[in-house]
């Protein structure tokens, strides 16, 4: 997993990295470690571009499928996997000229005439018997991204940049302690921005 910041991020600038300590920069870098972590898993997806073999998907019985991280930059092979109902499958390889695509989406649709060894322009129904090869992600993590990221990171190295996530306090010979679903917190108050780019599953056929 390829993290969305650098340490050296400008948006990391307030923390002054260059400046810390090594047991600071070790908590910075794991701290960005994290944040990276939760913002993919609330979006359901990989943000850096990276190269998908055999990703696999359930059949559904439509001309479109989707991939699990776009946006599809690049279409190498499907591998569909066909049953006549009886023990005997067979596994074909269709190469990208077969398909329509769509990057944004990741969407993958069988072109106009083309069609599966049983004659069927859909992605055969079943599990897990689609196999996808493709490049998928942002070749550069979008602005938005990278600065949600580094405030998370910015607010979990001090508290002082968001209070809401201190659960207790004293005045006396100072001290603070953190929530313990202080990420979760502070992913609630960037959702606009990371909604935007969550992936939504899409349960019904898409026509285009």
């Amino acid at each position: 997993m390829a993290n969305l910041i650098l340490n050296t991020s400008p948006y990391l600038q307030p923390l002054d990295y260059s400046n810390m300590s090594t047991a600071e920069k070790a908590l910075v870098d794991a701290l960005i470690t994290m944040a990276t972590e939760q913002i993919e898993r609330y979006c359901r997806r990989t943000f850096a571009a990276a190269d998908y073999t055999d990703e696999k998907h359930d059949g559904n019985g439509w001309r479109s499928i989707f991939v699990k991280n776009p946006p599809l930059n690049s279409l190498t092979d499907v591998d569909i996997v066909e049953s006549d109902f009886s023990s005997d499958s067979t596994t074909t390889t269709y190469a990208a000229t077969k398909f329509d695509t769509k990057a944004a989406t990741g969407e993958i649709r069988f072109k106009p005439g083309s069609f599966l060894s049983s004659g069927r322009g859909v992605f055969s129904e079943g599990f897990q018997n689609i196999q996808i090869t493709y490049n998928g992600g942002f070749a550069s993590v979008p602005q938005g991204i990278q600065l949600a990221c580094a405030e998370m990171v910015i607010q979990m190295f001090d508290p002082s940049e968001a209070t809401d996530l201190i659960e207790k306090e004293k005045i006396g010979d100072y001290f603070y302690a953190k929530a313990k679903n202080a990420f979760q917190k502070m992913l609630l108050t960037k959702k606009k921005i990371l909604d935007s780019y969550k992936i939504r599953r899409i349960s019904q056929p898409v026509h285009w």
